[in-house]
């Protein structure tokens, strides 16, 4: 007997498995261009922050986190103890939602999927990340 949908088993199976790839349309904002060489954060070129979320180290720009996120901004430009470290600990989320949401301040997009999509929401709402927020 033939089925009535006319998609193969793997067909639904491929079309379950989906990725979208948000570009923030505020994103211009956050470019500069002296980290604009090769994928900066890609390549550790000339980082001055490393990142702690869980067991994973993350390096990364000062410059380029204050202006992606507000929670950066007022920890770098305020007399907060951060300011000063070399190393900042976050605790508040998961090593996959922050690489995801760092993708999303170097890039401005951010590429999510039914195992990620959890991991990237905790890490946008604790960055204030209202947009990505609204997207997943």
């Amino acid at each position: 007997m033939a089925s009535a949908n006319p998609l193969e088993e793997d067909e639904i199976e491929e079309i379950k498995r989906f990725e979208l790839i948000v570009i923030a349309p505020h994103k211009l904002k956050y470019i500069n261009p002296t980290f604009q060489k090769v994928n900066a954060k890609m390549y550790d070129y000339k980082c001055d922050i490393k990142l702690r979320v869980g067991t994973a180290n993350f390096k990364a720009h000062r410059e380029v986190l204050s202006q992606a996120s507000d929670y950066f901004s007022a920890m770098f430009s305020h007399d907060m103890l951060e300011k000063e470290q070399d190393v900042i600990e976050l605790l508040e989320m998961s090593p996959t939602g922050f690489s995801l949401i760092l993708d999303y301040f170097y890039h401005g997009h951010v590429t999510l999927d039914p195992d990620s999509i959890e991991d990237v929401l905790e890490a946008a709402r604790f960055f204030q990340a209202d947009w990505l927020v609204e997207v997943c």
